[in-house]
């Protein structure tokens, strides 16, 4: 035989209480749909999962509802050199927006330097920007555009999009155009890969202030001797650093050979917007080869 506690009899006694009053409430407030708060109350009682069924007539709590917030899928930048008495570059902005609401949207745009302007944090404001452009093109309303004196600089660009309710922000950084005049005229702005790499090629890029250039070349085959110089220059033929890298001792095998590697502070090179930089193979296999490829690179506004 089986003895309760008087305690757990208690407890019985109440849970068949409770869900019988719920069951009778339940049957006289309506006899075709569910309850959902008796249902849940036998749901508590018998210790399982139950679903709670939403009545079909509610009406929705729009604050409530799932709604998808607004944002740019697409930022897009291009510039273009213009020549004139003083020359520019021109900047243009494509943007798109996903999910944009119903209501009014306010575009705007901001053009600053990289390491400066940056995004406040209401999301809406920006600080130590050059310019701002509140209204977006008027033959094409996905596009901001902005002129600068400065042909060489590198310039981040935030687009903002705003409603009532709220809002979105994106940047990206622009690249400066090539110039098309000047004796700087072609010259690519770095990172740039002068010649191609599964030959002979010169490496450029910027690390801070430091432009940095290095030559390297792809031996095809086994050879005797592999000379690599690097020449960095001024667009009018002034030298500024020259190296070479000499490989002589013999049978040496496929694969890559570096070149020297040089360094110019653009923070005090103020001659030229651009240097001259060059790289002259020398090969012997047993039979003498060389090759000489040579480009112009902007140097980047401080």
């Amino acid at each position: 035989m089986v003895f309760f506690k008087a305690s757990e009899m208690r407890a019985g006694f109440l849970i068949i209480i409770f869900a019988w009053n719920g069951f009778f409430f339940s049957c006289n407030t309506s006899s075709r749909s569910e309850n959902p708060d008796t249902a849940a109350l036998f749901a508590l009682l018998g210790g399982g999962a139950q679903e709670v069924k939403e009545d079909p007539g509610k009406t929705p709590d729009p604050s409530t509802e799932d709604h998808d917030q607004f944002g740019f899928t697409q930022l897009t930048v291009d510039t273009q050199y213009v020549e004139g008495a003083q020359h520019s570059q021109d900047i243009k902005i494509r943007f798109a927006l996903s999910n944009p609401s119903a209501a009014p949207i306010v575009y705007k745009a901001y053009l600053g330097k990289p390491d400066l302007m940056h995004l406040n944090a209401d999301g809406v404001s920006v600080t130590d920007a050059i310019s701002e452009n509140l209204t977006p093109d008027a033959e094409d309303p996905n596009r901001f555009s902005f002129s600068s004196m400065e042909t060489n600089r590198y310039f981040k660009i935030i687009v903002i999009a705003q409603s009532d309710k709220e809002h979105s922000a994106k940047e990206i950084i622009s690249v400066p155009p090539i110039p098309t005049a000047g004796v700087c005229a072609g010259a690519l702005p770095p990172p740039a890969v002068i010649g191609n790499c599964e030959g002979l090629c010169i490496q450029t890029r910027m690390n801070g202030v430091q432009l940095e250039a290095q030559s390297r070349f792809k031996n095809p085959s086994v050879a005797a001797i592999i000379s690599l110089d690097l020449y960095l220059g001024k667009p009018n033929d002034e030298e500024i650093q020259y190296e070479t890298v000499d490989r002589d001792e013999g049978n040496l095998p496929p694969g890559i050979y570096q070149g020297p590697k040089l360094n110019l502070d653009t923070s005090t090179y103020n001659d030229f917007s651009c240097v001259e930089i060059s790289s002259l193979l020398q090969r012997w296999s047993p039979q003498f080869s060389q090759n000489l490829i040579g480009q112009k690179v902007l140097i980047p506004a401080p």
